[in-house]
C-alpha cells in the first residue's frame, strides 16, 4: 500500500479532426493516487494544456477566438502496477477555452465542456535510492522517481470540430511512498 504524486510537464498534439484547428502544445499534469497490496490504484488527476490556434471553429460570435486554446481536465484515476510501469485510465471533466471571458457574466465568452477518457502509460526510473522512513508512527519506504508517459485521451467537448483524440508524452517527477509491512531487524 501506500500512495504517490506526480507533476510534471506534457508535450501533446490532436490526432484527426482537431489538429485542424489546434497546434501542437505544451501542458501541466497532476496526478494523486492511492495503491492497494494487489497494485491497484485509485486518485485524482489534472492537465492544463495550451495549444496554438492554426484556424478558427466555425462558431457564431463577435469576439475574436484565442491565439492560444487552453484546455483543462479534471477527474478520476484508476489503474494497475505491473513491476516497474503502470497502466491508468482517466475519466474527467473537460473544458476548452475559445474566447477571452471580458467581464464575469460576459455574453459572448465562449467555453466548450464535456468529457475526456483517457489511457496513459506510466514508466518511473528512480533517482538513488529509496529511503525509509517514520510515516504517522508505521514503517515506510519514500524513492523519488523521473516518470515518462505517454497517453491518448478522447475529448467530447460538444462541438464536432472540437472532438477527437489528443496524444500526449510527457516527463515528470514521482513521489512514491510505500508503507512496509513485513520486516526484519
Amino acid at each position: 500500500t501506500g500512495s504517490d504524486i506526480l507533476i510534471g510537464f506534457v508535450a501533446n498534439q490532436f490526432i484527426g479532426k482537431p489538429s485542424q484547428f489546434n497546434g501542437i502544445g505544451p501542458g501541466i499534469k497532476l496526478d494523486y493516487s492511492f495503491n492497494d497490496k494487489k497494485g491497484f490504484m485509485y486518485g485524482i488527476n489534472m492537465s492544463v494544456y495550451a495549444n496554438k490556434n492554426k484556424k478558427d471553429y466555425n462558431i457564431q460570435t463577435n469576439t475574436p477566438q484565442q491565439s492560444s486554446r487552453s484546455i483543462a481536465m479534471i477527474g478520476l484515476t484508476f489503474g494497475k502496477w505491473f513491476n516497474h510501469f503502470n497502466i491508468q485510465a482517466d475519466l474527467n471533466y473537460a473544458i476548452q477555452n475559445i474566447t477571452d471571458k471580458k467581464q464575469e457574466k460576459d455574453p459572448n465568452w465562449v467555453q466548450f465542456k464535456g468529457f475526456s477518457p483517457g489511457i496513459a502509460i506510466n514508466s518511473p526510473l528512480l533517482i538513488g535510492k529509496e529511503k525509509p522512513v517514520l510515516y504517522y508512527g508505521s514503517p515506510a519506504v519514500i524513492g523519488h522517481y523521473i516518470n515518462f508517459h505517454g497517453g491518448l485521451r478522447y475529448l467530447n467537448l460538444g462541438h464536432k470540430e472540437a472532438n477527437g483524440i489528443l496524444f500526449e508524452l510527457g516527463i515528470s517527477y514521482r513521489l512514491r511512498l510505500r508503507n512496509v509491512h513485513d520486516y526484519t531487524l
